[in-house]
């Protein structure tokens, strides 16, 4: 995990670390036009900006995988956006390297061929969807989500920027905000916390209320 503020802006340089040479970007199409966001993926050629009027969909993932493998090599997969972004991101990683519609991974597949690594960006905050390995799908026509859950699908770096977060609507900022809370509160209360857990719990719930009541962005 890299974060800081301004931490955005070496993603020219990772990539070139980890001698990714022909990443793409899936980014949230509500924010492609945010300057800053702009400027530093200027360099990449490859670019697919995805709207979520809801949480995405298998049917969406086959939609779109489809333009994407008419790109002849990708090594790399950067998701800038929200939760529904970064999961879409994990599930593009493993309808490239294994054969078959999006619903066939449906739920907990096993024995899958190797993911892309997904650089993962988030825009928001309290998903967690850029630390852990799960991806959230609904079936439109049976109106079941069960996402795309493979073990081995962490993203294999995160960037965490706080002034991408700060880019954010105030709504969007506020709701990140009450989500992130809830998650303190929740795993405190857990019974299967314990001294440690609790402790973070405790530094993440009063740093967040502090936040919230002083009106700075988080």
């Amino acid at each position: 995990i890299i974060h800081g503020k301004n931490s955005f802006l070496r993603l020219g340089d990772i990539l070139k670390d980890y001698n990714f040479k022909n990443s793409i970007v899936i980014c949230d199409k509500k924010i492609k036009d945010i300057d800053y966001i702009k400027k530093n993926i200027k360099f990449l050629k490859k670019k697919f900006y995805i709207a979520f009027n809801e949480e995405p969909s298998y049917e969406q993932l086959d939609k779109e995988i489809k333009k994407i493998k008419k790109i002849q090599y990708v090594d790399c997969i950067i998701a800038i956006g929200g939760g529904s972004t970064i999961d879409f991101a994990k599930g593009i990683a493993i309808l490239l390297k294994n054969k078959g519609n999006a619903i066939k991974f449906m739920g907990f597949p096993k024995n899958l061929k190797k993911n892309l690594p997904v650089i993962a960006i988030p825009t928001t905050t309290s998903t967690g969807s850029e630390i852990i390995f799960n991806a959230v799908f609904i079936d439109k026509s049976s109106k079941i989500k069960l996402g795309i859950n493979y073990e081995k699908n962490y993203p294999h770096l995160s960037i965490l920027d706080t002034k991408l977060i700060s880019t954010a609507p105030r709504k969007i900022i506020n709701q990140s905000a009450i989500a992130s809370l809830m998650r303190a509160i929740e795993t405190y209360t857990s019974p299967d916390a314990d001294e440690i857990t609790r402790f973070f719990s405790k530094q993440a719930y009063l740093m967040i209320s502090t936040a919230i009541n002083n009106k700075r962005n988080i």
